[in-house]
């Protein structure tokens, strides 16, 4: 970026080593490229939207939108050389960073803080090819995430179960009988059917709930609007990405508010898991998610893994088909 600056080059293309063309490249770019504001500077052609339980991106036009969050850098366009400057102004001020930080990471900041100029597709046209990752070292397959389009039109699923336990985990047992019931927590990772993966929840849901909703007690740190939307993004993308039956949302706090919960999320059902495992010192807390959907009079079922299992699970399937 500085040699270009420096060279006074006039817009610049970057692409990763592991970059890959969607089909129709030249006719997807034309079409965006038509449709792209005067004041334009920075394009992302591929990437992936981060922190999109807060916003999602915004259309300008059909084939343009206004992303909130962007990630990866495999393949973007900076079209005029004031903006090649503001980005290295953002990128060599280290001192307003966080430590560590990603370059990557950094330049979703320029988006987050309303810099106007940047814009990306309503799909992507570039995306990472099959490999090994160089920070992971797994074998990735081939990679377009999910695009502007898809996350501006989704809609709430139309069952979303929330799972309640006094504990701050779920043992593999719970998470094969939430499998067997077709319900899925979480990153649609944990669709694979395998120890290791099962064993995943997702972290988005957590953060967000740890920040606006602290664990002991039912005290918002933000407006009931601002979470009933975020908790109606969170469901709407996860539906997306998952293939079970029911979307699973794990978090006990979800049941200290169960009537913010049935806003954002309608028709939803809570499923309380309870066994001899529990220590004493978690019952309070139980019982007390049970008192508070109860008085809400919200669908829920409490399934109690030391009775016949067999009999409960068949019980609680027929539950969640009605």
């Amino acid at each position: 970026m500085m040699s270009a600056l420096n060279r006074g080059v006039s817009g610049l293309m970057v692409l990763e080593e592991d970059a890959v063309y969607r089909d129709n490249f030249k006719q997807r770019y034309s079409q965006f490229a038509s449709e792209l504001p005067a004041d334009a500077g920075l394009c992302y052609l591929g990437g992936q939207h981060l922190h999109w339980i807060r916003a999602l991106p915004t259309p300008v036009s059909r084939h343009v939108y206004r992303p909130y969050c962007l990630n990866r850098l495999h393949g973007y366009l900076i079209l005029e050389p004031r903006f090649l400057g503001k980005i290295l102004h953002h990128l060599y001020s280290p001192e307003s960073w966080s430590e560590p930080h990603h370059i990557d990471h950094r330049m979703g900041t320029l988006m987050r803080t309303g810099t106007p100029g940047i814009y990306c597709p309503d799909e992507w046209m570039i995306g990472q090819t099959a490999g090994k990752s160089r920070v992971s070292g797994k074998l990735l397959p081939e990679r377009f995430f999910i695009d502007s389009r898809s996350l501006a039109d989704v809609s709430p699923p139309s069952q979303v179960v929330a799972i309640i336990n006094p504990r701050g985990s779920l043992s593999q047992k719970h998470l094969r009988i939430l499998d067997s019931l077709e319900i899925t927590l979480g990153h649609p990772a944990t669709e694979a059917h395998s120890e290791e993966h099962m064993s995943i929840q997702d972290t988005i849901l957590w953060t967000y709930l740890d920040q606006f909703l602290p664990s002991s007690n039912a005290n918002l740190s933000c407006g009931w609007h601002e979470i009933e939307g975020a908790l109606q993004r969170w469901a709407s993308v996860r539906a997306l990405q998952i293939t079970g039956k029911y979307l699973g949302a794990w978090d006990v706090r979800l049941a200290l508010l169960p009537d913010l919960v049935a806003s954002a999320w309608p028709g939803v059902k809570f499923l309380f898991i309870s066994d001899s495992s529990f220590r004493k010192r978690d019952s309070g807390q139980f019982k007390e998610a049970v008192r508070l959907v109860q008085l809400a009079k919200a669908p829920m079922r409490v399934l109690n893994l030391d009775e016949n299992q067999a009999g409960e699970l068949e019980a609680v399937a027929k539950w969640l088909s009605e």
